[in-house]
């Protein structure tokens, strides 16, 4: 990729774009300050060098739509941004105003945009979800809502919450691959900025488990453990 302004994604940063492009559906899970945004709009920048890429529509929490989203695709990309806000005569124009990347809030889905949503969604070539956490109720209106208007697009969540991992989950160290289970606090792990070191370690007990089997990969988990679907997100003891 050229890259604007002199502007190049971290080695992480790369890998990430290429697997949301590969994957299609799929969740990113950095720390915050480790540059999800970055990688995002790199992805978006890879869609666009395969001839695949329309426009993008981004929801976000309000308080970063100007002040990281919009000013970082236009930092770190030649796309246009459009921040999608104000009085619903304002948002009409916007929705219609052409762009790049549409940026939204998630509170936009419990107002009278849904249908100006939909038609958004429907032309993009991928939505891009930031803060994935706002979506771990799959009861609430967002969840639902959010899970009808993007069964059958290319997603990308990401979140800076920390994720739950099984206990046979292998990490890299710099002696190998150790189970989660098997790590204390203290021991060195491999992470995107070198070697650091596990700070806290917990474990819950439940009841019973569950086994999930995906292709070749199967996952044993609690029953409260939840996973996202084309449904939204499920318990793990409610997948089908």
């Amino acid at each position: 990729l050229t890259q604007p302004n002199g502007f190049a994604p971290r080695l992480y940063q790369w890998q990430a774009a290429q697997f949301l492009v590969q994957a299609k559906r799929a969740i990113l899970g950095l720390p915050m300050g480790y540059g999800k945004t970055m990688a995002i709009i790199t992805g978006f920048r890879l869609l666009q060098e395969q001839g695949k890429f329309t426009y993008a529509v981004v929801f976000c929490p309000a308080s970063i739509k100007e002040l990281v989203w919009k000013r970082e695709v236009e930092k770190f990309s030649s796309f246009k941004a459009q921040v999608i806000e104000g009085t619903p005569t304002e948002r009409l124009r916007q929705y219609k105003t052409k762009a790049d990347v549409y940026i939204l809030n998630h509170e936009l889905l419990h107002r009278t945009d849904e249908v100006h949503i939909r038609t958004l969604i429907d032309g993009a070539s991928v939505v891009a979800w930031d803060e994935a956490s706002v979506l771990r109720n799959h009861k609430s209106s967002v969840s639902k809502k959010a899970s009808m208007l993007l069964q059958n697009k290319s997603v990308w969540l990401s979140t800076g919450t920390p994720l739950c991992l099984p206990p046979d989950a292998a990490v890299d160290t710099p002696t190998g691959s150790v189970a989660l289970i098997n790590l204390k606090e203290g021991d060195p792990v491999c992470n995107v900025q070198g070697i650091g070191h596990v700070t806290k370690t917990w474990k819950k007990e439940v009841d019973y488990a569950i086994k999930l089997t995906t292709g070749s990969k199967t996952t044993i988990t609690g029953p409260d453990h939840l996973f996202f679907t084309p449904r939204g997100w499920v318990a793990a003891k409610t997948v089908r």
